[in-house]
């Protein structure tokens, strides 16, 4: 399993509602298809993605992705 992600790194949803998060699993369907669990930011509400409905986000220093 290759995921875009690692655990701790920062994300945000790219299209729809904003989603600010931390994604603190990574996991693999029965089909094999790779999803990302996604914490939002200050909510603690817990949302589980398709990698293409994410991207790294910058951290306070502009890195991006750099896991927290």
């Amino acid at each position: 399993m290759m995921s875009k992600f690692r655990i701790g790194e920062s994300a945000v949803k790219t299209k729809g509602y904003k989603f600010p998060c931390t994604i603190v699993s990574i996991f693999e369907t029965k089909a094999g298809k790779i999803r990302v669990v996604g914490e939002m930011d200050h909510y603690g509400l817990l949302h589980i993605f398709n990698e293409d409905q994410l991207d790294h986000k910058p951290n306070g220093d502009g890195v991006f992705g750099t896991p927290v």
